[in-house]
């Protein structure tokens, strides 16, 4: 599968959810790995995302404590990490 476009999350820093956006050109199992700044894997969870548009809500309790995360969105052909801010 073929990645159209990738959101920045939104908000950032956030308090209760973030958002992120992700628009493919085809259908795809995406694994979404929320990482602490010491490497940890604090959350994982495996998504069938779909052609076209996909929206992705990530809540405060995915995220072990406050603090400065990564978020990782891993496909068979592409792998997206953006940093996060968790209040």
């Amino acid at each position: 599968s073929e990645i159209i476009q990738v959101s920045n999350a939104f908000p950032n820093p956030f308090n209760d959810f973030t958002r992120i956006d992700i628009d493919l050109e085809e259908s795809s199992n995406t694994l979404l790995e929320i990482i602490d700044t010491q490497g940890k894997t604090v959350y994982s969870e495996s998504y069938q995302l779909i052609q076209g548009k996909n929206e992705l809500i990530l809540t405060k309790d995915k995220f072990s404590l406050p603090g400065a995360y990564f978020v990782q969105l891993k496909t068979s052909n592409f792998t997206i990490r953006q940093k996060l801010i968790a209040f």
